[in-house]
């Protein structure tokens, strides 16, 4: 992976971004975690500079998460650009949505810090390869 590559998570807990920025140190130390509480704060991420060195979005489901989502795969430059949506409490026509808007997966978000080091070990692994 590129030195100082960008994971980009939208989340509103502050406690789930300190839990995310210590397995993120440990699992992949080059990646800088860039944080966003909400949708919003995305779109304006992306509005305001354009970021090739961003390799992956991690999104909290929340009220404007799909559209958030949309406006993202609508955007050329962005649309080979992994979005991974995440929730507490997965539900199967969100996950439906996800698939139709082009989220990259939708996953249950991780409750532990044995599955948050997993879920992102395997995201570091796939971004590493030579194919992504």
């Amino acid at each position: 992976m590129k030195q100082g590559a960008h994971i980009l998570v939208a989340d509103n807990s502050a406690s789930f971004r300190m839990f995310i920025e210590k397995v993120v140190a440990e699992v992949w130390p080059n990646a800088q975690l860039v944080f966003c509480r909400d949708g919003m704060d995305v779109l304006e991420y992306f509005e305001e500079a354009s970021n090739p060195q961003t390799v992956l979005v991690l999104l909290d489901v929340g009220t404007t998460s799909f559209d958030v989502l949309k406006w993202l795969r609508e955007q050329k430059h962005l649309v080979d650009l992994p979005i991974i949506i995440w929730s507490s409490q997965p539900l199967q026509r969100e996950k439906v949505m996800a698939q139709e808007l082009g989220a990259t997966d939708y996953l249950k978000k991780p409750d532990t810090f044995i599955e948050l080091l997993e879920t992102v070990r395997a995201f570091e692994q796939y971004y590493r390869s030579p194919n992504s």
